[in-house]
């Protein structure tokens, strides 16, 4: 009975990550494909000045939005099944905190940012800007959560169907909006993602509240503590350190070796920053499985893994060798400048992923209590990468231009995954060495065929 219960919750926990997982790839290869369509559209729309402003309007928006999130999209697969019955409590208690930084936050950058530098007075042309920015801020904010918060159900198949609605209305907005001439263009850009997310959020978020996670509590252990622990806060400042060693890069490179030099380095690392996007939301999957077994690697768990990184190994090797011809799609003068910069680059996505899987599964062995080394170990991780990433490049670039950059990106990265593999190593080595446990709790079915097999094979060798 025992044994079948265990190859039960096996082949329910392998079910789980193999659609989430074919759902999160599904996703990032639509929104991909979508999102060089709909900067395709812009650019034929607008000049680029204008698509300069949006864009760095847009980012803008990102990095308010990053910083208010909490690490709650990260937190969450590891919260929400600890908190049992009171999942949805705990997930309205999130999105509340979230959605009064993000506002507070927004509206200090609508107010402060056009009074510190005269590179966003062109915001002042729309009366409304502030009030609109202070409220698309917590709009994109649970728009990002609500994707972690749906892989944690068991849900994420609705993803690639979200996130692909999302991206096909903002290209429509985006026509109406420069073709009536309603705003200038380049805050066209900002309405055009904001707006379409009223329509997208609302019925997901009354979904998880009603069905979505009520459902999905009956999955969740009984027995784990339900207090938060001391890895959210470990967790948190790790959150701040990624951030703090990923989004200034591209700024940075403009401030030592200028626009020109940036632009070579902005298009790679734009590509390689969307497979770390991949790994990330797989990540929040594994998250929530382990969370399920009290953080331990089983053989679902184990397999996962070894398929993502399968995954991004083939991936990377695939953009290395097709480097030249991706990014002469974007024009001669990014081939001849990017090729090797973009190699060097797609060198750390693997040890990246490596990272960051390591990490998923820190924090939900760190939500189970089982593990009390989980949150220092996940800020020793973000911590070490994000030094390393900064210093290298500093040093590096100012002899090899952004090919200095991209060597710190891939080194730190190279660092981190070998620190992730020598802090998490029982569970790392198993995943990297032991034969998949498929065939470890086959149906009855099976087993018993083969043993039928095995005893005509054993009879029909004796000698009689």
């Amino acid at each position: 009975m025992a044994t079948s219960e265990v190859g039960s919750g096996h082949a329910e926990v392998h079910r789980a990550l193999t659609r989430g997982g074919i759902a999160l790839v599904c996703n990032s290869a639509l929104t991909s494909i979508l999102g060089v369509v709909y900067w395709l559209v812009a650019a034929h729309l607008m000049g680029r000045a204008d698509l300069g402003r949006g864009s760095a309007l847009l980012s803008a928006l990102w990095t308010v939005s990053a910083l208010a999130q909490l690490n709650y999209a990260w937190a969450l697969p590891g919260l929400l099944p600890r908190a049992g019955n009171n999942a949805t409590k705990v997930l309205a208690r999130a999105y509340v905190r979230v959605v009064i930084l993000s506002v507070a936050l927004g509206l200090s950058f609508a107010i402060i940012a056009p009074l510190i530098t005269s590179k966003f007075n062109y915001v002042n042309a729309l009366l409304a800007f502030t009030l609109i920015f202070a409220l698309s801020v917590p709009l994109y904010s649970i728009f990002c959560l609500e994707d972690s918060v749906l892989a944690t159900v068991r849900r994420a198949v609705i993803i690639p169907f979200e996130n692909s609605t999302w991206s096909v209305l903002k290209i429509m907005l985006l026509f109406a909006l420069v073709f009536y001439h309603s705003m200038p263009k380049s805050l066209a850009i900002v309405a055009s993602w904001m707006l379409p997310l009223v329509f997208i959020i609302t019925p997901i978020n009354i979904y998880l509240f009603r069905r979505g996670v009520p459902q999905a509590v009956g999955t969740f252990p009984e027995n784990l503590a339900k207090n938060e622990g001391t890895w959210v806060r470990y967790d948190f400042i790790g959150y701040l350190f990624w951030l703090l060693g990923t989004l200034p890069l591209p700024f940075v490179a403009v401030i030592v070796l200028g626009p020109v030099s940036t632009a070579a380095f902005y298009i790679p690392f734009t590509i390689v920053a969307s497979i770390d996007v991949l790994s990330l939301n797989l990540g929040y999957q594994l998250t929530a499985e382990m969370s399920r077994t009290q953080g331990e690697f089983r053989d679902p768990t184990i397999l996962f893994a070894r398929r993502v990184w399968a995954a991004i190994a083939a991936l990377s090797f695939g953009m290395i060798a097709l480097a030249p011809y991706v990014l002469d799609l974007f024009g001669a003068q990014y081939r001849s400048a990017g090729t090797t910069v973009f190699r060097v680059l797609m060198l750390g996505a693997l040890p990246r992923s490596i990272m960051f899987l390591c990490i998923a599964a820190m924090r939900a062995r760190a939500a189970a209590a089982s593990y009390r080394l989980g949150g220092p170990i996940i800020l020793l991780l973000q911590a070490t990468t994000c030094i390393l990433t900064l210093a290298i490049s500093l040093l590096a670039m100012r002899l090899q231009g952004i090919l200095g950059m991209a060597l710190g990106w891939t080194i730190a990265s190279t660092v981190g995954a070998a620190i992730a593999i020598v802090t998490v190593r029982p569970p790392i080595l198993k995943m990297l060495t032991k034969r998949n446990g498929r065939h470890r709790n086959k149906p009855q079915y099976l087993a018993g065929l083969q043993r039928s097999v095995r005893g005509a094979w054993l009879r029909g060798s004796r000698p009689r």
